[in-house]
């Protein structure tokens, strides 16, 4: 146990149970950690809120992964912020918007925007994307720092939205 410095875990389906709610347990375990100087980390694809509100009086004292990698920080410091062109924001949800079904959030620093009437989309995606903004139009440059581009298909990624959206790798990673 000496060699361990860092514990990374994700947060749904692995820290958190299916009821999205942490182990009454791990207050305890945190103290052990600390004890031994060992760095605990969440991770997820969720936009930073989103898991720092879980963690309450020890948010200063640990690090977060979020949005798949593209946010990091430790100790309220950031150490990492992969950024989304605005270029390919217009590109992307104008991909987006020719698909039938697909709605999209754009996931940033400050908050998560989306433009759909679908409620029962927002409820769903609220629960990952806790800070989030109706906007009448994600393709007008927004005064925040974006992240990534969550689409989602209630039919299916795979059956309804890969086959669209696969070329747009070569848009982004040139």
């Amino acid at each position: 146990m000496e060699q361990i410095k860092l514990i990374v875990t994700d947060m749904d389906g692995t820290f958190l149970n299916s009821s999205h709610e942490m182990s009454p347990e791990f207050s305890e375990v945190y103290k052990e950690l600390k004890k031994r100087n060992i760095v605990f980390v969440p991770a997820s694809g969720r936009q930073m809120p989103g898991i720092t509100h879980y963690f309450g009086e020890i948010e200063s004292e640990i690090g977060f992964i979020a949005e798949n990698g593209g946010y990091v920080i430790y100790k309220d410091q950031e150490l990492f912020a992969d950024t989304l062109e605005y270029k390919y924001i217009v590109e992307i949800i104008k991909a987006v918007r020719e698909i039938p079904g697909a709605k999209a959030v754009l996931s940033a620093k400050k908050m998560a925007y989306y433009e759909t009437e679908d409620q029962q989309f927002v409820d769903f995606f609220s629960k990952y994307y806790t800070e989030n903004m109706k906007t009448d139009d994600l393709t007008k440059k927004i005064d925040d720092t974006a992240f990534k581009i969550a689409v989602y298909h209630a039919d299916g990624s795979e059956k309804y939205l890969f086959r669209f959206l696969k070329d747009l790798k070569n848009l982004v990673w040139k």
